[in-house]
């Protein structure tokens, strides 16, 4: 499972996408090696995002970023996963500190997507859907 997630790391973009990067802190680029300690913290208690809270993706990564403020202060996100499997979306953000630790976060947005899928809006299932698309690539 280690090496799996070593693989899937090295493989995300660790650039965040075109929104965050417009943040005033860029995020630093984590350099992948053999010292790199890799750790999984939750992958079978995920965290539940609240879907009542979350109209968008823009809230959805808000919702993430600040539960990594509050939680793991001083980290930054390096790269996301998406996994979808008995339609349940689970969404996996790894995230980095200055010490060369690198944690992945499991979040389970089942609720906002299954929910926002269904949406009245046009604008907002295309959003999703792009969002979706732009994961699996």
């Amino acid at each position: 499972m280690k090496k799996l997630l070593f693989i899937l790391a090295c493989s995300i973009n660790l650039a965040y996408s075109s929104q965050e990067t417009e943040q005033a802190n860029p995020p630093k680029v984590v350099v992948m090696s053999e010292d790199t300690e890799i750790s999984v913290q939750n992958i079978k208690n995920p965290i539940i995002i609240d879907s009542k809270k979350i109209d968008n993706i823009e809230q959805l990564n808000n919702n993430i970023n600040d539960y990594i403020k509050n939680n793991y202060d001083g980290w930054r996100r390096v790269g996301r996963a998406m996994f979808n499997k008995d339609g349940k979306y689970m969404l996996w953000c790894m995230i980095a500190n200055d010490e060369h630790r690198l944690i992945t976060l499991a979040f389970d947005v089942s609720s906002v997507f299954n929910r926002l899928l269904k949406s009245n809006e046009k604008e907002v299932r295309e959003e999703i859907n792009n969002y979706l698309d732009e994961l699996k690539h």
